[in-house]
Order: structure tokens, then sequence, then C-alpha cells
């Protein structure tokens, strides 16, 4: 084995800066969040859905420099297999931004930028959330369009689907963005270590 391949081996991952927004929507609704380069995209699917608070009830897929990664589907041969490429090989191919695209009914498409890479310190936890603001839409509100009609409804007591939409949308509020419960549900996202 090369000695390079031997030092790359042994070297422990780098952790990326992430910064995720959501398309479309003014004031925007965006994380920055850190994750280890070795993460594949599937992983980084669910971290995704942990730091916007989705809750993976719709399919994904990420648009890269031209490919296309998700789930692999027999009826659409173009999907390449999310578990076969790790962001390292997007680093090295030198990609600093590419889209991840959740319920292509509503059609989220978010814009992912990697801001960073360090290496890993002592004692950093990851993947972790370390800022962000705004609520994510709820599940199934119609998209972009959808989901501005939806905000001048629940924000105008005369609207006739005031009390149906406050209902429906249950506790969900737009400004709100609780950094410490999105890290809760990322810790439980954490493996351990091999060794450990």
């Amino acid at each position: 084995m090369p000695v390079t391949k031997q030092l790359r081996k042994l070297s422990v991952a780098r952790v990326c800066t992430l910064r995720i927004e959501l398309e479309g929507i003014r004031p925007p609704i965006w994380r920055r969040f850190l994750v280890a380069e070795d993460i594949t995209l599937a992983r980084l699917h669910v971290v995704i859905q942990k730091v916007m608070g989705w809750t993976d009830s719709h399919l994904h897929e990420y648009l890269v420099a031209g490919d296309r990664f998700g789930v692999p589907d027999p009826e659409d041969p173009d999907t390449i297999s999310e578990t076969r490429i790790r962001l390292r090989q997007l680093l090295d191919r030198g990609i600093e931004r590419f889209t991840y695209r959740y319920d292509f009914g509503d059609g989220w498409q978010h814009e992912i930028v990697i801001e960073h890479v360090s290496e890993t310190e002592a004692g950093l936890s990851h993947p972790q959330c370390v800022a962000g603001e705004r609520a994510a839409p709820p599940e199934d509100c119609g998209g972009v369009h959808g989901y501005e009609e939806f905000l001048e409804t629940i924000f105008d007591p005369r609207h006739p689907e005031f009390s149906h939409m406050r209902s429906w949308a249950g506790v969900w509020q737009a400004e709100a963005f609780d950094l410490e419960a999105v890290n809760r549900q990322l810790q439980k996202t954490r493996r351990t270590p091999k060794g450990h």
C-alpha cells in the first residue's frame, strides 16, 4: 500500500462546516452544521432531516455536478446510490456546493455550501448544529407557494381558514429555531467510533 494511502487510513477524518438554505423563501431558513468528511450522502440525509426539522416522510435526492444521488430505484437507472459516495469524494472533486431536494411533490430545494474544512478538535462531537434561523415549513404545506399562502392564513385571524390551519399546524412557529433541541436530535444519530 502506498505511504500516502497508509497515512490517509491512519489519519482522523477532518470536519466540514456546511451551510444549508431552503431556496425560494425570504427571510431565509438556514442552518450551519458540522459533519465528518467521511460521512456518506445517505447519512448526511439523516443529519439534514434533523437540522432542518423535516420528518423524513418523503423522497429525496442530491444533485451534484450533473449527477443524481439517492435511494436506488430500478425504474430510474440514472440515480446513483447515496451510500456509495462520501462528502470527502465531493471535496476531492473540487465541489463546494450542491443541491438537496426533498419531497418531490412540494419540491423543497436546498442549497448546501461546504464553507470550511478543518482538522478534528479534541472533544468535538459531530454531527453538530452551530447556528440557524427560522423553522422549516410544515410538511405537506404545498411547497413555496403553498407555504406563502399558509403564512398569510395563520397570521390573519379574519381569514376563513384561520382556525383550521392553526389547528393543522399545531405548535409550529415560523420564527422558532431551537439549537439545543436540534443537537439533542443529532446526538441520537451519532455512532461510536471504531474501536470504542
